[in-house]
């Protein structure tokens, strides 16, 4: 999984489909009527950082297709 953020100041991050241990979506009402929500993945590891923890994913659309594409491996 890549997910790059940002136009001039860039921010990228990776993790290994291998890694992850679960998918989490949190949409709000407008978000459901719009198609888009923020998406948690929770990668194998204790400490909850980029590395092997939780990365959230703002403002993704199609959030529940992306999510099922994470996990269906």
């Amino acid at each position: 999984i890549i997910y790059k953020r940002g136009f001039i100041n860039r921010h990228t991050v990776e993790m290994n489909m291998d890694k992850v241990a679960g998918v989490d979506v949190d949409q709000s009402i407008l978000g459901r009527m719009l198609d888009y929500g923020t998406i948690h993945v929770l990668g194998t590891g204790g400490a909850q950082t980029s590395m092997g923890g939780i990365e959230h994913l703002h403002r993704i659309a199609d959030p529940l297709a992306l999510r099922n594409a994470i996990t269906a491996k």
